[in-house]
């Protein structure tokens, strides 16, 4: 930490946490615009808490819903895309995104959305009764 803050200083520590803020403030933005997302509690500091659902053919029971956010989690991780926490509060297990990563952009953000809604869309698809 020392020789971090040597080569940051106080402006390049405060510029860093400002664009982590800045980052889960557009985090929040894409949920919040996307009907296929849902912010489950206001943002808390870096911590965005929120659940990918087909606006469609949202599952219909917890355990369904747990399900697919796990599936979305290891598709994620299994094709190299994205590795995302996850968290579970009163039986509900949802995505725990935590930005602080020094290396992290705006357009990161948008492609980890972009690839989290294809693949749970995918998977929808997948288990979706046929027509």
């Amino acid at each position: 930490l020392w020789l971090a803050w040597q080569h940051l200083g106080d402006r390049g520590w405060e510029a860093m946490i400002n664009r982590y803020f800045a980052l889960a403030a557009q985090a929040e933005s894409i949920i919040n615009n996307n009907p296929s997302l849902t912010l489950l509690f206001p943002r808390q500091s870096l911590n965005i808490c929120f659940q990918y659902h087909d606006s469609v053919g949202q599952p219909s029971s917890q355990q369904a819903r747990n399900a697919l956010t796990l599936k979305i989690r290891e598709a994620l991780m299994e094709k190299g895309l994205a590795m995302v926490n996850y968290a579970e509060l009163n039986g509900d297990v949802f995505f725990r995104l935590v930005i602080c990563n020094n290396q992290t952009t705006s357009e990161d953000l948008t492609l980890f959305f972009d690839q989290l809604i294809a693949i749970g869309q995918s998977l929808t698809n997948q288990v979706a009764p046929a027509k």
